[in-house]
């Protein structure tokens, strides 16, 4: 899958230490965030446009960025998105590293474009060494019985990033470098961050197979590996709230018993709705970035159809003619990728909605368990209603068709496509700065959901 819509989504959750967007050393204030926001889009507004004098006058508005926020790894960030859309990959990458460098810093998209610059310029040891401290990063972002939406994103995106490379690799000696990384991850991963990796794997499988058959690949590896997660996920969910719904000679608690039982339960079904919450938050924001991807790369191939349509094969230069074609396929590539992960990333966030609604009927069935019993009210909360609005809100979402291959039309190009590590999991720099300018409004949003009206 993709890196601008797959585990780069771990870019947009920002703003927490315990999230892949922290790193901050201190909290800006509204203004000086405000501020560093209007600077970056501005170095932005110049910086992605190609020439020495535009990456200059972006270079100044950065340069005021850090008199802002010395620490913040977001310029640094943004910084090497600019030298990449200048086309200097080396320095590029030397920005992505001082971001990973600063004091403190849990900066997740850095370390991800770090990693992927380095591969993409055929630097594997030193590219899969970075790897190997990033899968431990991500294993030790939260306890091992709160695994996040996040971590298993970006295991995801390196179990994607391994079976690219060994469907890349030109040759033994990078086959079998690959193959101790891969023992070395599995060692770092849990179990459950492990399964997230071979879905990943999965997945770029399942895409080449598209690519190249232009038609729907077997699914029953992913499909299995899905529904044992479910299985495990409903599990622990039970266990956490088991209790909930079971009648236990009621009558035998003494009220005292009751209030234990009840502050008990209360704890465990809200540390769980904590952690839906969390995953839902992530999973929502993820499916907003891809349904800009998807917007903006359809009006692309759009363009280019039309512009091929026009064209007269008799009079039009066959070179540009050809790399009009090439352009073309791979933003198609880019599209199904963009819609796999789509549909990857709503199945998974209707399955947080229900287990979270589950969450809430349980609490709210302990409080009416307890009040039944003793006849003492216990102030309620919106969150099942919440819930059973996000349940019904997902129940209408729709899955992005992948298109069908139109009969009796030839491919663009004769050949065999071959296939790069860029083509796997391109970095595509619209989105990523999408996601930078998107932090500073995400930072403000989480102040706002930890205060809520009418709140405890």
């Amino acid at each position: 899958m993709l890196l601008a819509g797959v585990a780069w989504a771990s870019a947009i959750a920002w703003g927490d230490e315990a999230k892949p967007g922290a790193g901050l050393n201190k909290p800006l204030s509204a203004a000086n965030e405000a501020a560093l926001a209007e600077c970056l889009k501005d170095a932005f507004d110049e910086g992605y446009i190609v020439g020495p004098r535009r990456m200059q006058e972006a270079q100044k508005h950065l340069a005021h960025a850090r008199r802002i926020a010395p620490g913040d790894p977001r310029i640094d960030y943004a910084q090497g998105l600019m030298l990449l859309k200048q086309s200097q990959m080396k320095p590029a990458v030397a920005q992505f590293e001082a971001a990973i460098g600063r004091e403190e810093a849990r900066y997740w998209p850095a370390w991800q474009a770090s990693i992927w610059g380095h591969l993409v310029e055929k630097h594997y040891e030193s590219g899969l060494s970075k790897l190997d401290e990033f899968a431990e990063t991500v294993q030790k972002a939260e306890k091992p019985d709160e695994v996040s939406e996040a971590q298993r994103t970006s295991a995801r995106w390196i179990g994607q990033l391994i079976e690219a490379l060994s469907r890349c690799a030109d040759s033994k000696k990078v086959h079998d470098l690959l193959a101790a990384h891969e023992v070395h991850l599995l060692d770092t991963f849990g179990d459950e961050l492990s399964e997230e990796l071979e879905a990943g794997r999965e997945s770029i499988r399942e895409r080449e197979f598209e690519l190249e058959q232009a038609a729907g690949a077997a699914r029953q590896t992913a499909d299995k590996s899905n529904e044992r997660r479910r299985k495990d996920k409903a599990a622990r969910l039970e266990k956490d709230l088991e209790g909930l719904s079971n009648a236990k000679k009621d009558s035998a608690k003494s009220a005292e018993d009751w209030k234990a039982w009840l502050d008990d339960t209360l704890a465990k079904a809200d540390k769980q709705l904590g952690l839906f919450e969390r995953d839902y938050k992530f999973l929502d924001e993820r499916i907003q970035s891809l349904t800009q991807s998807i917007t903006m790369l359809g009006r692309e191939i759009t363009a280019l159809e039309v512009g091929l349509g026009n064209t007269n094969p008799r009079t039009a230069n066959p070179f540009g003619m050809q790399n009009a074609q090439w352009q073309l396929l791979q933003r198609q590539n880019q599209m199904l990728g963009y819609q796999l992960d789509y549909n990857a990333t709503l199945g998974r966030q209707q399955q947080v909605a229900q287990q979270g609604s589950q969450a809430a009927q349980g609490r709210a069935d302990a409080v009416r368990r307890y009040e039944t019993a003793t006849g003492e009210l216990v102030k309620k909360n919106a969150g099942l209603d919440k819930w059973t609005a996000r349940l019904n809100d997902e129940k209408q979402k729709l899955t992005v068709q992948k298109p069908a291959a139109k009969a009796g039309k030839r491919a663009p190009l004769d050949k065999k496509q071959q296939f790069s590590l860029k083509t796997f999991l391109p970095l595509d720099l619209d989105i990523e700065k999408h996601h930078v300018l998107a932090s500073f409004e995400h930072s403000g949003k989480e102040v706002a959901d930890e205060n809520p009206a009418g709140g405890k």
